[in-house]
């Protein structure tokens, strides 16, 4: 093998690299085959290669023997594109591509790349439709139909037209034997002693001669290996049995509790636990269901003993618990009784005994119900293992209380029996909150009430009393459901999927209906009610919408007439500019897509509030400019009490507005040579009443009418107040500019200047 040059570039092995086809062998030439020595380039002896997929005109071959990597080679008529997964950096080839082609070229594998040249590998369409690899004959493959599509008509022959028959030939019913028939499919629900995940497995068992009851069990098996003959619900059992094996690998459960940590333990006993939320309505009618525990691996081959095969029988009624807390002379007593229908029974035995899933009651142990929750499970099996009685003594009663039965209190009713009973004490509302927990492709939301007197209480939650200690003394407090059932059915109303999730401890949505919906935005804008807060908003992950409404100020400024309206956006770290504003406000779109990514949701108030001042004004580079006559618009963007220079303002242009019918008239400037007709005094007081308002007007008179004796006036009118020192601008066509300067000679207009440019305007002092 050759070394490679150093003066060679560096190149990674993932870059395809070409290499010629020998003629003859059809295999790249062995002098091509260079790469650089490796340390370990013979750490392994052997070395094998098989090809794992195709598609187009690239095969992907894995080889090497305990390290392997994967080469992709595009076929290229006389030539090959090859590249490596082993992440080298090299100057031609890696040494597992040498490898690969040398080990080729010793076993004489010539042409091996040839037939992937022809049909059916040429038909892409068809191949990647159709057709998949199968291995065939030793580390070989061959194109086959996919299983969705059985056997393909003209394809290989594989279908043999002489096999199809326009008559059925005559038959005898078919005989089944004895032994066929007292073989049957059974289900059993094992649990490792040390590993306490109980999971679905089918069995083999064999009858008795009468068909009525099992003889004796075979053996477990793998639900993947099922038998065809299932009918839909055993298909449906298998298929959950399948899961099992998927999550927890029968072969190897046994070994699970010594090599995983608590909480991979928690994490799987929680995905079981759903899982047989699914499975135990199946299983419900099932006659042949068992309950089978074991040490050591899971007996696949030989027959199970029968006596570790313990029949049992599932139901999907609903349950519920209520704990009783009764005082005696120096201790108390904690019971627990199962409810159904009003009517209290005992636990009898729960399953498996370490981390329970299953119960059973006293008057029929061998019903099985499942527990609401792994938590539900978890503590209904520690009063069990307790003989079904916890005793506390009377100094350890508030220590209790702190560990455990404030829990309890939480969830569950408690019936309180003390020697000295009160009437328990009402608690009085703090405030409300919506707890919001990421659950992976799902978001939980738990409405809580707060109480003044410290406790924080889920409305979803079934208790309804609970002990509060002061001083070493205690009282019954009782929790005011009639305001959490308020609260409860006012956040049932804020999305329809809720009700539906009424009997959950938690209400949920998932992550994909929050981003189409834009829910968070929406409610919290919709909820107006400062006593109920989101809390845990910032622990959600995945969320690529911005979850808070927009924070908008709004900084009114008047200037020589105008109004310079700073207007700022945010969300967050996002500053909406100006020109984004008015664009939002164009498309009268709720949802918004921010600079960072996220997506955003507009509230009404975005609209109402900017939209007609942005339509009304000049955009600048802070906001708008709005012309003095439009004040009326920004009465809704300020704050009358911390603004009270502009309600005086608008209060001020109102009454002025209103007063436009009575405009008193404006003297004549005695130093101008003309007397006013009275439309022309009319009009002219007019101007001088815009004016004071620093607005703008349209003096629209006939032609004719005086309109320029008018302006002259005005004109003439600021200078003598001394109301304006700055030019005034004049434009009018070129025509008409020696009028203008004859009119102001004829009227004797004093002190004005011309600065004519001949262009159109000019300039009047």
């Amino acid at each position: 093998m050759v070394k490679d040059s150093k003066n060679t570039p560096l190149r990674k092995s993932s870059t395809p690299y070409k290499l010629l086809l020998d003629k003859d062998t059809k295999l790249p030439n062995p002098a091509d085959l260079i790469a650089i020595e490796e340390s370990d380039a013979e750490k392994y002896v052997y070395f094998d290669y098989e090809i794992i997929d195709f598609k187009g005109r690239t095969i992907t071959i894995r080889s090497g023997w305990r390290d392997t990597y994967n080469q992709e080679i595009i076929l290229i008529n006389d030539y090959i594109l090859v590249s490596c997964n082993c992440g080298s950096k090299i100057t031609h080839l890696c040494s597992h591509v040498t490898k690969l082609f040398t080990r080729m070229i010793e076993k004489r594998d010539h042409g091996y790349f040839e037939r992937f040249k022809s049909y059916p590998f040429t038909d892409t369409i068809f191949f990647n439709k159709y057709l998949t690899l199968k291995s065939h004959y030793y580390k070989d493959v061959k194109a086959v139909p996919k299983p969705e599509f059985g056997h393909i008509y003209k394809f290989e022959n594989d279908i043999d037209a002489e096999r199809f028959a326009p008559y059925h030939s005559f038959f005898l019913s078919p005989v089944k034997t004895k032994e066929e028939d007292s073989i049957l499919v059974s289900y059993a629900i094992a649990a490792h002693y040390d590993f306490s995940i109980p999971f679905l497995i089918p069995c083999k068992a064999i009858l008795n001669a009468e068909g009525n009851a099992i003889k004796s069990f075979v053996n477990f098996y793998n639900p993947e290996f099922g038998q065809e003959r299932l009918d839909s619900a055993g298909k449906l059992l298998h298929g959950h049995s399948l899961d099992f094996n998927k999550l927890l690998n029968f072969e190897t459960v046994h070994k699970h509790y010594r090599h995983a940590t608590n909480e991979e333990k928690a994490d799987l006993r929680h995905i079981a636990f759903n899982y047989w939320k699914s499975i135990v309505p199946l299983l419900k009618d099932q006659r042949n269901l068992f309950y089978h525990s074991f040490y050591n691996k899971l007996s696949y081959k030989g027959n199970l003993p029968k006596n570790s095969m313990r029949p049992i029988a599932l139901t999907d009624d609903r349950v519920s618990f209520r704990f009783i807390l009764s005082e005696h002379e120096g201790h108390y007593k904690l019971r627990h009784n199962a409810c159904i229908n009003g009517q209290d029974f005992e636990v009898g035995e729960v399953l498996p005994a370490k981390e329970p899933f299953f119960f059973s009651l006293k008057h029929a142990p061998e019903l099985f119900y499942q527990f609401f929750s792994p938590e539900e499970g978890q503590a209904i099996g520690e009063l069990v293992k307790a003989g079904g009685i916890f005793t506390i003594l009377k100094n350890d009663l508030e220590d209790f209380n702190n560990g455990i039965l404030s829990k309890l209190t939480l969830s569950y009713p408690v019936i309180f029996k003390l020697s000295k009973r009160t009437e328990p004490l009402g608690l009085t509302v703090k405030s409300k909150q919506i707890r919001v927990e990421d659950q992976g492709e799902y978001v939980a939301f738990i409405p809580s009430i707060v109480y003044n007197e410290g406790f924080d209480v889920p409305v979803q939650s079934g208790g309804t009393e609970m002990l509060q200690f002061n001083k070493g003394l205690f009282h019954v407090v009782q929790r005011n459901k009639a305001d959490e059932l308020k609260f409860k059915t006012f956040f049932m109303e804020l999305h329809a999927a809720f009700n539906k999730q009424e009997a959950l401890p938690y209400f949920y949505l998932s992550k994909e209906t929050l981003r189409t919906e834009l829910w968070f935005a929406r409610t919290i804008y919709n909820l107006n009610d400062p006593n109920v807060t989101f809390t845990g908003l910032e622990n959600l992950t995945g969320i690529d919408f911005h979850i808070q409404l927009p924070d908008i100020a709004v900084n009114v400024q008047e200037e020589k007439g105008w109004f310079d309206i700073g207007v700022s956006v945010t969300f967050g770290e996002v500053e909406l500019s100006p020109e984004e504003i008015q664009k939002a406000l164009k498309k009268r779109s709720t949802t918004l897509y921010l600079s960072n990514g996220k997506t955003a949701h507009l509230p009404d108030v975005f609209f109402e509030k900017l939209d007609t001042v942005f339509r009304s004004g000049t955009i600048t580079d802070k906001g708008v400019k709005l012309a003095g006559q439009h004040y009326t618009l920004i009465d809704q963007l300020y704050n009358k009490v911390e603004r009270p220079d502009l309600a005086k303002m608008v209060a001020a242009r109102d009454k002025l507005f209103s007063e436009q019918e009575n405009i008193p008239l404006v003297p004549v400037p005695d130093n101008l040579n003309a007397v006013l007709r009275p439309y022309q005094l009319i009009g002219y007081s007019w101007l001088c009443h815009l004016q004071s308002l620093r607005w703008g007007g349209l003096l629209a008179d006939d032609m004719g009418l005086g309109k320029t004796l008018q302006v002259l006036t005005l004109l003439q009118h600021l200078k003598n107040k001394g109301f304006s020192t700055a030019p005034h601008l004049l434009l009018a066509p070129t025509s008409l500019l020696y009028n203008w300067q004859e009119e102001a000679a004829k009227f004797k207009c004093a002190g004005f200047s011309w600065n004519g440019t001949g262009k159109g305007y000019c300039r009047i002092k």
